[in-house]
């Protein structure tokens, strides 16, 4: 077989660049895939941390429901709290409940102790303040435990209204004018009431 002299270097310079160029394709390829899985691995950490750090809420009616369906069934406690994304703990407290007959169907209500003072005595409040604006907490306190049934304290009564936006203001007291005062006003007084109303237009009177 006849060979042109450059016509063999040419073909080999073809092949060499493909060979390059698949295994650029490759390494490509592969670190794609590497990056893609470290990016699924981040981002299946990161739930897990947040599934971790997450207060979980109370369970709702229907979550309940599903829990004692799934264990009614016949179906594990582990495979009933991983479906309900609950803890296993919580799946067995709210089965005993239900075979006991003691599981609450509501959730339950906030914390504390209940308000004593509701809408209904908040507008008393805030009537009684608009009828007498100089009334102080104690006398407020007094108006509202007449004929109630229940009493109600200085300090919850002053939470409420810091609750409703009245605070409460202190009168400022005017200086009282001294003896000099009254003397050097007089003097003034006396010293250009002999002024026409020409000269008085070149001063600037200040309310004080």
């Amino acid at each position: 077989m006849d060979v042109e002299p450059g016509e063999f270097s040419v073909s080999a310079m073809k092949l060499l660049d493909r060979e390059r160029l698949m295994k650029a394709i490759y390494a490509f390829s592969g670190r794609s895939k590497k990056i893609r899985k470290d990016k699924r691995r981040k981002r299946q950490k990161e739930e897990e941390n947040i599934k971790k750090n997450k207060k979980r809420s109370d369970l709702s009616d229907v979550q309940k429901g599903m829990i004692i369906g799934f264990r009614a069934k016949g179906g594990s406690i582990s495979k009933t709290a991983e479906f309900v994304n609950c803890s296993r703990a919580t799946v067995v407290k709210v089965y005993h409940a239900w075979q006991n007959g003691t599981v609450q169907n509501q959730r339950r209500g906030k914390c504390g102790a209940p308000r004593v003072i509701d809408d209904r005595s908040e507008r008393r409040l805030r009537r009684c303040v608009r009828a007498d604006r100089r009334a102080t907490v104690e006398q407020l306190t007094t108006k509202m435990n007449q004929g109630a049934n229940k009493s109600v304290s200085q300090t919850t009564i002053q939470r409420t209204l810091l609750c409703l936006g009245l605070r409460s203001r202190r009168l400022v007291r005017a200086p009282i004018l001294t003896a000099v005062h009254r003397r050097r006003r007089l003097e003034f007084a006396r010293q250009y009431s002999s002024w026409t109303s020409t000269e008085r237009r070149h001063v600037a009177f200040s309310d004080e």
